[in-house]
This record gives structure tokens, sequence and C-alpha cells, in this order.
């Protein structure tokens, strides 16, 4: 699992995919697909279209800034960001298809949390959980269980995963976010986190398909610090935004829980032709509203070309292409609005605007 990451001051530690994909090159910095495919028989046209797609993503990768201010209703909008297309490969379009935790799916994260312990944990058939106790002392004991929501928008039927440490009391909420990250002072190792839970998703699921994408720093006021992991499913180079993201939460005894969905990709095999981020823009400002947001301010300081798993109006559940604007003027704002989903699909202009995951 190969990355490159950034560490801001502030409590959000970015990471992302840098693995080239086999047989690319680099354009201005941009890693594209060779010429040569695997598919001798690919349609003329679709090649246009992949070839129109990479022209548009050059262009695009550059900063825009965009001002507007109505004194009268104090609405206000800053656009001053980079476009962020790195390591883009190609953009296609996905069907998501939901896959349910399988036994062999919960064997192994017992065998890779637990190792020799495994044997000792129990299924309760009443309450459909399985129990590892530690001892007799209340709440220390692993439980591992089956969900069907996050606490917030989920694909109906999908199944969430969830094995978690009972006892600690780890405060998941935005004012225990740490505003300035310090690494050499935070009382837990990042480099040994992070390590251990790729070393997990590597056990458990495809290495090759999931990145570490996101580390939040929790414990402000005296509480129980902790940090929030996330890992995403890449394709063509772009993370994924699913509803269930594969998340760990690690504090100074270890992996404290772990939660998240698994599911499929199947490439819907049509051509497709992005917009430019120039478009994009201009349906933000048509659709924005701001009442909507804190001091009724929309500030963008970041916009990447990425994947977003979506249900449609008929119901199918489509991974998608989007022009994804990161709401706030600094880093600190940003990790507090990274749930907020506002974005404009790349392929037919749809302004979005929702809240993704749970707040923990």
């Amino acid at each position: 699992m190969k990355r490159m990451f950034v560490i801001t001051i502030s409590c959000l530690v970015c990471f992302c995919s840098c693995a080239e994909p086999p047989r690319s090159r680099k354009i201005d910095g941009i890693v594209v697909a060779d010429d040569v495919s695997e598919n001798r028989d690919v349609d003329n046209n679709y090649e246009d279209f992949a070839s129109r797609n990479m022209r548009i993503l050059l262009d695009s990768k550059k900063h825009v800034t965009s001002y507007f201010e109505d004194d009268v209703k104090n609405n206000k909008w800053i656009i001053d960001a980079d476009v962020i297309t790195d390591n883009v490969t190609r953009v296609s379009s996905y069907k998501y298809v939901v896959k349910n935790i399988t036994d062999n799916i919960r064997k192994k994260i017992f065998e890779n949390i637990f190792g020799k312990k495994s044997s000792e944990i129990k299924y309760d058939e009443i309450s459909e959980i399985y129990e590892l106790k530690l001892s007799e002392t209340i709440g220390d004991y692993w439980s591992y269980e089956i969900s069907y929501s996050n606490g917030g928008k989920t694909i109906p039927g999908e199944q969430i995963f969830i094995l978690e440490y009972r006892y600690p009391d780890l405060n998941p909420f935005k004012e225990n976010l740490v505003q300035e990250f310090n690494e050499e002072k935070y009382p837990i190792s990042l480099k040994e986190a992070t390590l251990k839970c790729d070393k997990i998703v590597n056990n458990i699921f495809n290495s090759s398909e999931y990145s570490l994408e996101d580390v939040y720093a929790y414990g402000t006021n005296g509480r129980r610090p902790y940090f929030k992991i996330v890992y995403k499913k890449y394709l063509d180079g772009m993370p994924v935004t699913s509803y269930n993201d594969l998340c760990f939460l690690y504090d100074k005894d270890g992996i404290e829980k772990i939660s998240g969905s698994v599911y499929l990709t199947e490439e819907i095999n049509s051509p497709i032709s992005i917009h430019n981020v120039d478009f994009a823009i201009e349906v933000l400002k048509k659709n924005v509203k701001f009442s909507e947001f804190e001091d009724n301010k929309v500030c963008i300081e970041k916009i990447k070309l990425e994947y977003l798993a979506r249900i449609t109006d008929d119901n199918d559940i489509i991974i998608e292409p989007i022009w994804r604007f990161y709401i706030g003027n600094n880093e600190q704002d940003i990790c507090n609005n990274k749930n907020a989903i506002l974005a404009v699909t790349a392929v037919d202009g749809e302004f979005i605007l929702e809240k993704r995951g749970s707040t923990i």
C-alpha cells in the first residue's frame, strides 16, 4: 500500500494513494494511462471521450478564484482554491454492488485483532452479538455485530460490521477535535497507529483497492486522546466516498473500534464525457443556498475530481465522478466539514449538498 502524506498543523492529517497504474506516463504531473489497452476492440468513440476527458483534467488543473458578497442579505462566497486532479488515470462510472459481511470476513477480523484468543469469543443467539470477555469488570469486553444504520444516510439493506471494545469513553464530537495537531506532543504515535491499521486492511481486505485517506486527532480539555483513521476504496486513482467507509478508532491502548461496509464495483461500459471545473463552479454559484451554511458564508479552499457513490431516483446505486468543493478557509475548517459533500456531478452537472456517514 503506497501513499504520500502531508501533515498540517490542524487536526487533519491527509493521506492519499500515490501508486501509479501499470503502463502509464505523466503529463504535467497527471498520471495518464498508456494508449495501449488490454482490449483491442475498444470503440473509437470511447477513445475519443477518454482523450477529451484527460484534456479537460489537464486544463482544469489550476488555481481558481471567485468572490461574491451581498451586503443586504449578508451572503458571501469565497473560492480561492487549487484544483487537484493528480494521479487520475481515467474517468468512468460504476455500479455499486452491495456485499454482505460474510463469516469469512468476520473470522479474518477476529484472527487479526485477537489472534489465538479468537477461540474464546462467544455468540449470543438472542442478541446476535459476538462477545469476548476480558474480565468481570463492567465494560471490559469486545463486541461484534452487524448493523444496518450508521446514524446517518446509508444504503438500505447494506450491512455494516462493528467491532468495538466497550470500556473506553471516546468522545466523537466536533468540539473534541484537536485544533492544532503536533505529532511530537501528541501522546499517541501516528506512525504506529497507521502501520497497525494498514496491516489489518492488508490482511482482511484488498489492499490494492483501499488506501488510507484521512486521520483525525481527538482529545481536548482533558478528554481521552485518540485517532479516527479512515480508509477508502480507490478507482482510477481517485477516492470513492461511499456511505460507510472503513473506519478505525485508535488510542494509547491500540485499536478500540473498527466499522464499515464492503462492496464490489462493476464498470458501466458506456463512454462518458465530463464537464470542466469552470462549468462546475457556475453550477455551484446558481444553486448554493447560503442559509444552509454557517453565517451565510461559503468558503472553498480545495477542489478535487473524485468518485461518489449515490442512490439514483430509480434506486440504482452508482459510483460517478464529481467535482468536489471542500468547505472551509483553512485545514481545520475542511476537517470539521469533511462529512458534508458539496459537489457538482462531472457528467450531468447536478448540484449536490448532503451529509455522509455518522458523526463518529
